[in-house]
């Protein structure tokens, strides 16, 4: 009976879990919106804090000016690529026929090196145009992902601010009703959760924009230095790339190394650039983010890859930024919890030694 009873709970954790799931995917652009606007809460609430204490202002006019100082700088960085995106169309003529060079030289080598003619070069080609889905459905659907992406964060830009301005104008009632359902016994732990959460959540939001200023700097000065059209528009798209660990990373590096294999007429360009790129990323891993971000999110790199394909599965690129912070979430939480504690080792960074503990 009682290995009944457990089976009966783990059915039921399982459909539970999958219902939640179909809900969080089927409902995507909701539950972004919901999910940005917990993390921008999270972010504010101490400027919010600081300010209503500072000046005694009131709670609506303080969460309005922190919007306000938000919204300003998004759209400071909005305008900054709109004008690197205008510099980079008028130099897209350019680039396509540097493109189209580029191609007929390269069939040209792949005829004298292994011997495949021209005509049989265009039946290949033909083949891979016919069978996009086939053969492009990985690009697809980074290029889907990216573009429902961005899409949505536009068609968010009026719901989002709304949704965290009632979150953190009506924070202490939240506080109020987590603290009346949750079991006196526990109630020590919750406030020790809601007190981490402020604090781990913010060094990491806050890091990460640190390190996406370092970053793009960095990485705009190398592709200065390399003489490279729209250094300032790809140093940025590196940085912000960078929000996605591991594949975001490799992508802002491999953009720019693409464009200087186009553009460039030696060989020596997009391998500086990658070798600089590569090492731009080594500083930032070993120092910049240990420095700036320190050990807040002690997420291992097995953890971190699943919760980006889960994170890209249900939301697509949306899914992989909030990825991280959520499973910190999550991890926080789990700490907390007796018998969670031994999920949040599995799931962490912290020695063996912890485990012992």
């Amino acid at each position: 009976m009682p290995q009944r009873n457990h089976l009966q709970k783990a059915a039921s954790g399982l459909i539970v879990l999958l219902a939640s799931g179909y809900l969080l995917h089927i409902a995507a652009s909701f539950f972004i919106d919901l999910a940005t606007s917990f993390l921008l809460a999270l972010l504010l609430n101490p400027l919010v804090g600081w300010l209503q204490k500072k000046t005694r202002m009131p709670a609506m006019l303080a969460i309005f000016l922190a919007l306000l100082l938000v919204g300003g700088i998004l759209l400071s960085l909005l305008f900054v690529i709109a004008l690197q995106l205008k510099d980079f169309s008028t130099n897209w003529q350019e680039v396509s026929a540097r493109f189209t060079s580029w191609i007929a030289h390269l069939r040209d080598y792949i005829e004298a090196r292994w011997g495949i003619g021209q005509a049989e070069q265009e039946r290949y080609l033909q083949v891979l145009v016919n069978n996009p889905e086939k053969n492009l459905s990985i690009l697809n659907r980074l290029a889907s992902s990216g573009g429902q992406f961005f899409g949505g964060l536009l068609a968010s830009l009026s719901l989002i601010p709304i949704y965290t301005f009632f979150m953190l104008y009506y924070k202490e009632r939240l506080r109020r009703f987590l603290f009346t359902v949750t079991a006196p016994a526990f109630r020590g732990n919750l406030k020790r959760v809601l007190r981490k959460l402020q604090h781990v959540i913010f060094r990491y939001i806050l890091g990460m924009l640190l390190v996406f200023l370092v970053v793009a700097a960095l990485d705009t000065g190398v592709l200065l230095a390399f003489s490279m059209e729209n250094a300032l528009l790809l140093g940025v798209l590196a940085g912000l790339l960078n929000f996605i660990p591991y594949i975001g990373t490799a992508l802002g590096g491999l953009i720019p190394m693409i464009i200087a294999l186009i553009t460039k007429d030696s060989l020596w360009y997009p391998l500086g650039i990658g070798l600089c790129f590569w090492g731009v990323q080594l500083l930032e891993n070993n120092v910049i983010t240990p420095l700036v971000v320190g050990d807040q999110v002690s997420l291992n790199a097995f953890t971190i890859i699943l919760v980006l394909v889960i994170g890209g599965m249900l939301w697509g690129a949306a899914g992989m930024v909030l990825a991280i912070p959520y499973a910190a979430i999550v991890k926080c939480i789990l700490e907390e919890i007796p018998s969670g504690r031994p999920v949040a080792l599995l799931i962490g960074d912290e020695p063996l030694s912890a485990f012992d503990k």
